[in-house]
């Protein structure tokens, strides 16, 4: 058994919880086998949602880049900055779903624009998208994926706060 943070309240349980005990969120592993197989572009199948959210528009819960390291579900990582570059060829169309505002790509995925937290501080919640990746720039900072009119990857402290839209390990493989 192992620990692990509860997406909703920020709480400990088992990853064999069905629920937390604290709030009675349903554990981020029986949401992805509920709903989240993933959807597979350019070779990387990526989760249908952010992670803490069962919802395609949902922010999700804000990460350090260290908490979203240890946060993804079983089999499931974050990308690396050339997974998240891939999605730079799909064809995209900033748009709304229930009055959230993202990113759609090639009418698969939907990455809302869900900001994040800098030194504590909202940056640009509900304009602009930020998505940590897997990897590291120097000891304080850690690359992400950003989008305002363009995409772009820029870094951030590791300590600011972002949203994760985690991809499979085996990317290429069913589960």
């Amino acid at each position: 058994m192992a620990l692990i943070i509860c997406y909703e309240c920020g709480g400990r349980i088992s990853d064999k919880a069905n629920a937390c005990p604290h709030c009675g969120a349903p554990s981020e592993k029986i949401i992805i086998e509920k709903n989240d197989v993933g959807i597979v572009i350019d070779g990387v199948r990526w989760a249908t949602h952010n992670l803490g959210s069962s919802k395609i528009e949902g922010f999700g819960k804000y990460y350090t880049w260290e908490e979203a390291k240890r946060a993804c579900p079983q089999g499931w990582r974050l990308p690396t900055c050339k997974e998240l570059q891939s999605l730079f060829n799909v064809n995209r169309v900033r748009t709304e779903i229930n009055g959230i505002l993202g990113e759609n790509f090639g009418n698969k995925i939907f990455l809302p624009a869900a900001g994040c937290y800098r030194k504590g501080s909202p940056l640009n919640i509900g304009r602009e998208i930020f998505y940590w990746s897997s990897e590291e720039m120097g000891n304080n900072c850690a690359y992400l994926l950003r989008f305002d009119s363009r995409p772009f990857i820029t870094f951030c402290d590791k300590t600011d706060r972002c949203s994760v839209r985690y991809i499979a390990e085996n990317t290429f493989g069913h589960f």
